[in-house]
């Protein structure tokens, strides 16, 4: 189990040492392993704080074992996919 992460008394605690979270409303994500990698994204594509497509591909194939993966940038991924095909 994780451990709550505690700074050493000598720092002041105003001191920003650490940065915040931020939730950034997205996610992709790549785990590799001894046999290949799985990729994983979700489908939802935001304008503002609204859901503009709940089925929004974000892992786009573009060859063998090359896979382009787009977040926050799906026209931008979209045509660069469209491109390098």
């Amino acid at each position: 189990m994780l451990q709550p992460l505690t700074l050493p008394p000598s720092l002041p605690p105003s001191l920003p040492f650490f940065p915040q979270a931020m939730k950034t409303g997205t996610t992709i994500a790549g785990v590799t392993f001894k046999d290949g990698i799985v990729l994983g994204a979700d489908t939802r594509a935001t304008g503002g704080t609204e859901v503009a497509d709940k089925n929004c591909e974000k892992i786009h194939y573009l060859a063998p074992n090359i896979y382009c993966c787009g977040a926050g940038t799906a026209a931008d991924t979209e045509k660069t996919t469209e491109i390098i095909r």
